[in-house]
């Protein structure tokens, strides 16, 4: 996976280069809590 532009980049697109960095390394994750209510409403909701 291609390193995101630091400068634009947006929470979905880092947890996704890390989360992808983490199965890399056999660690299986789950994102869950406000970071994922802030990714799927498109940062609607906002993280508290």
């Amino acid at each position: 996976m291609d390193e995101p532009e630091w400068e634009a980049v947006n929470e979905e697109k880092l947890w996704k280069y890390v989360g992808w960095h983490l199965a890399d390394k056999g660690i299986q994750s789950v994102l869950v809590g406000g970071a994922v209510v802030s990714i799927y409403s498109r940062g609607a909701v906002p993280e508290i």
